[in-house]
């Protein structure tokens, strides 16, 4: 079964909550996964203690520092039996309220429950161009998702990548998302309109079934710009 995009959606809190939800409908389609990039410009030693979708807990991938001082980012993901279907709250809590917090959200389909994520690469730049390279598979996705700083800032895929998520309306941060076919080795990229920091990782996605052969697997970058 071939891996499919269902659903994106972004959050941005300003200062104050512990804690920042948003309705996200993650489709009916079987196999679901829900994947959540979570940032926050932090005004202390605030970090980013976990997040829920539909109440179920979402597995943490690495807790990040952007390598810009003040920035920190974490993936967190559901899949399987324990992703709900359809409309539930996507929930993401931080150590106090003295930072900024965001995140952006995309749901996918035709993803194997068991083990949904794998060679998840993060990092951070203040260059107009930043670049992730990992290891996935034929019939994977690899996706990416960043956060970047200002909000306004436009950004450009790299070859080979389709943009699901480029959310320059935000308040405080722009939010991107986009995808690239998976294969043994994947570098998947973006570029910025503008001066910015940004900060993000990308994770190939497993298809049912496994990457390889006949199916088709994808990966997805996530990123943020602050």
């Amino acid at each position: 079964m071939a891996i499919a995009y269902e659903n994106a959606t972004t959050k941005n809190i300003d200062w104050g909550p512990t804690t920042g939800n948003v309705s996200f409908n993650s489709g009916t389609n079987s196999d679901r996964c829900v994947l959540v990039f979570a940032w926050i410009d932090r005004g202390g030693a605030d970090t980013i203690t976990g997040a829920t979708y539909g109440g179920n807990t979402m597995t943490a991938g690495t807790a990040m520092q952007s390598g810009i001082t003040g920035y920190d980012g974490r993936l967190f993901w559901i899949a399987g039996a324990s992703c709900p279907s359809g409309a539930n709250n996507i929930n993401v809590t931080v150590s106090s309220g003295g930072c900024k917090v965001g995140f952006v959200a995309v749901a996918y389909s035709g993803v194997d429950g068991t083990t949904p994520v794998s060679n998840e690469t993060t990092g951070g730049t203040n260059s107009s161009t930043n670049t992730w390279t990992l290891s996935s598979a034929t019939g994977n996705l690899v996706v990416a998702l960043a956060s970047m700083n200002p909000a306004g800032i436009t950004v450009t895929g790299g070859s080979g990548t389709t943009m699901r998520v480029n959310a320059t309306g935000l308040t405080t941060f722009t939010a991107n998302a986009f995808e690239k076919a998976g294969a043994s080795s994947v570098t998947i990229s973006g570029t910025t309109s503008g001066s910015t920091e940004w900060w993000g990782t990308a994770v190939s996605l497993n298809a049912v079934g496994g990457g390889g052969g006949g199916s088709t697997n994808k990966t997805l970058m996530m990123f943020g710009l602050g």
